[in-house]
């Protein structure tokens, strides 16, 4: 549970580094959310490397919890993916955001903004 609540934190602020104007990061996120979650679910179907679907935030979340409870499940759109390849991927998402976000402060900080 905190690995997700992390993950969900740690992720949109990521997203929200990448731009100032707050449409674009909101429609990037959701894009991300829902849109590339399923493609790149569909690319790890297709290629039988159950691993890449882990970069999807709402399946690695699901195969670490059925990970943890030791319960394996295989549905019609692939499965999660493999316990360590779930955890790996959310504490590399987050890992990501949270150095996206560190650079957007960063820069801020040189141009002056933030009144230091």
């Amino acid at each position: 549970g905190v690995i997700a609540a992390f993950a969900f934190a740690a992720v949109p602020l990521g997203f929200s580094a990448l731009s100032a104007n707050r449409k674009h990061t909101l429609a990037i996120w959701a894009g991300y959310y829902f849109i590339g979650g399923g493609i790149i679910n569909l690319v790890a179907v297709k290629t039988d490397i159950e691993w890449l679907s882990a970069l999807d935030l709402k399946l690695a979340i699901g195969g670490l919890s059925l990970g943890f409870f030791d319960f394996g499940f295989t549905g019609r759109d692939g499965g999660a993916p493999p316990m360590a390849a779930s955890l790996v991927g959310l504490l590399g998402l987050s890992a990501l955001s949270l150095a996206a976000a560190y650079w957007r402060v960063r820069r801020a900080e040189r141009e002056g903004l933030g009144g230091g």
